[in-house]
């Protein structure tokens, strides 16, 4: 992954994170993700879990629910994974 690309999805990132973020009691993780039905969320969303960052966990069209896949070995094993099968 080249790094103006890393970068880029470090900013969607934070920027999915501010715009989407649900804090909830009846979660493990005490948040989940929602595109609020506003399809420019939605395709950030999606784009995050092309790119192994995020987990839908359910989604219709621009209704999209998700988590972060949590910043540790794994995931940078998926982004690997990723990065080698686009090669």
């Amino acid at each position: 992954m080249n790094k103006e690309l890393k970068e880029a999805l470090d900013v969607l990132e934070d920027v999915i994170n501010q715009a989407c973020r649900v804090e909830s009691d009846d979660d493990p993780e005490g948040y989940y993700l929602d595109s609020v039905a506003i399809s420019a969320y939605a395709r950030g969303i999606k784009f995050l879990e092309k790119h192994k960052r995020v987990k839908i966990k359910s989604g219709f069209g621009r209704m999209v629910i998700a988590k972060f896949i949590k910043k540790t070995v794994l995931r940078e094993l998926l982004i690997k994974e990723k990065e080698e099968e686009d090669e």
